[in-house]
């Protein structure tokens, strides 16, 4: 099993639930993103499953090879055992594959506008001044003026100051900005139109690209 793939999924889930349990609500994006979390966390445990399962194959191929030099009666008797473990494996796997198919037919149930789309769309700098625009942020909470942290939060989250720290404390947490994008697109941005405030939506979706630099 990839433990090193695990052990930061779960860091990643163990940070978004620090920060949502200080709050009453939760969005739906922030459920899809913890969904995306455990379903992430689901396969690596599959994959370690499924290794487990070729050992158990393998060790009761040898055994079975290695126990016909015995009497015919103490072979039946062993090999009962392998048998067993072969019917729990198969009563679990559809309780573990239950999970993912709930919440892929939740985000493909979303329609997301062409308008919106295009406004993530990466732009690359080609002047200077573009380029020193995007210097790498470390934490978005301390990223903006007082002025433009006040007018963001009327323009793209709808004066609502609480979802604007939610949102940029989730984003602090993220390991890229594809992570980022979806978690934006089905959240704030689909639920506030940002696509009809495109400018100061691309600044903002500019600036949550520095953080990832």
């Amino acid at each position: 099993m990839n433990w090193d793939k695990y052990n930061v999924l779960l860091k990643k889930l163990n940070n978004l639930h620090s920060h949502l349990e200080d709050y009453d609500e939760v969005s739906d994006a922030e459920k899809d993103l913890m969904m995306s979390y455990l379903r992430s966390m689901h396969n690596v445990l599959a994959e370690g499953r499924e290794e487990i399962d070729e050992i158990e194959e393998q060790l009761h191929s040898n055994g079975s090879n290695g126990k016909t030099k015995h009497k015919k009666s103490s072979t039946e008797v062993i090999d009962e055992t392998p048998e067993v473990i072969e019917e729990i494996i198969i009563e679990e796997e559809p309780v573990l594959e239950a999970v993912p198919v709930v919440a892929e037919t939740a985000e493909e149930a979303k329609e997301i506008s062409p308008a919106l789309l295009e406004i993530f769309e990466d732009k690359e700098a080609v002047e200077l001044s573009d380029k020193l625009k995007m210097l790498p942020v470390t934490d978005l909470t301390k990223a903006m003026s007082i002025n433009e942290k006040a007018f963001t939060i009327k323009e793209l989250f709808g004066g609502d100051s609480n979802l604007y720290t939610k949102t940029l404390h989730n984003l602090n947490v993220m390991g890229s900005f594809d992570e980022a994008k979806a978690f934006l697109i089905h959240g704030v941005a689909q639920d506030q139109a940002w696509e009809g405030k495109a400018k100061k939506a691309a600044q903002f979706i500019q600036l949550v690209q520095r953080r990832y630099k």
